[in-house]
């Protein structure tokens, strides 16, 4: 998530968009997998 921030960062202050939306997608990928691993390790 620290490197999906700094990506994030990285794409507002460059003019590359597919830098921009790629650090995006992985940001809501990270965070759908640790809201997922959270439900399974409470609900086993």
């Amino acid at each position: 998530i620290i490197g999906g921030g700094a990506a994030l960062v990285l794409g507002w202050t460059t003019t590359d968009q597919t830098l921009l939306f790629v650090s995006i997608g992985a940001e809501v990928l990270a965070a759908v997998l640790m809201s997922l691993a959270y439900h399974r390790s409470r609900n086993p």
